[in-house]
């Protein structure tokens, strides 16, 4: 079926009234579907997250910094060096006591010599869902020939809050580059609609 000049000029007409707001759409309806969506995914709230997660990462690095500094104020104990090489287990043991007095985060004390265990001084309970349980390695001073093991502990909620921090930084990731795919997928469900409107018009017309 052919159409006449006129009805080719109502063609025309009935075209360009539907692709008016098709047009409109696209440039005013992308810009408001983004912004809608960005009320709830946008920079600010981005940079809060990982400002958030910046300070959890800089609590573990103070929390491991604390312990090795803890191993070595321990291993540079002159009165414990002393004890261990004179074989005064009562007298290392004691200082050893003290020594976890003054670091809390200390919970045990291992010296061996030779290989075999010459002092093992131990005031916590096995690593749990509470604690984080690190031992690190060194030399006590003023006693040659010996190692040394401290253990520290730390809570383990700091961990897990840092976790989920990086977690939700990781969702909101996928929050941020499915915005540009919301908006897209919303247009084109509508131009099409617009589409099958014109099209419905034309075939009635």
């Amino acid at each position: 079926m052919r159409f006449s000049r006129f009805e080719r000029k109502i063609v025309v007409a009935l075209l360009a009234v539907g692709f008016a707001p098709l047009v409109a759409a696209l440039l005013l309806g992308r810009g408001a579907v983004r912004e809608a969506y960005e009320v709830g995914v946008n920079n600010r709230i981005r940079r809060e997250l990982e400002s958030s997660l910046r300070l959890y990462t800089d609590h573990l690095r103070v929390l491991r910094d604390n312990a090795d500094l803890s191993k070595e104020l321990v291993e540079a104990d002159p009165e414990l060096g002393l004890r261990v090489a004179e074989h005064d287990l009562p007298g290392a043991r004691a200082r050893a006591v003290a020594l976890m007095g003054s670091h809390p985060n200390v919970v045990r004390i291992q010296v061996a010599a030779a290989g075999t265990p010459a002092l093992d001084v131990d005031r916590h309970p096995a690593e749990d869902d509470t604690w984080r349980l690190l031992e690190l390695e060194g030399a006590l001073a003023g006693a040659p020939g010996t190692s040394l093991t401290v253990t520290t502990a730390t809570p383990w909620a700091p961990f897990h809050a840092h976790h989920r921090a990086a977690e939700i930084v990781k969702v909101y990731d996928a929050l941020e580059a499915e915005t540009a795919y919301v908006t897209t997928t919303y247009l084109g469900v509508f131009i099409i609609l617009l589409f099958a409107v014109i099209v419905a018009a034309v075939a009635v017309g």
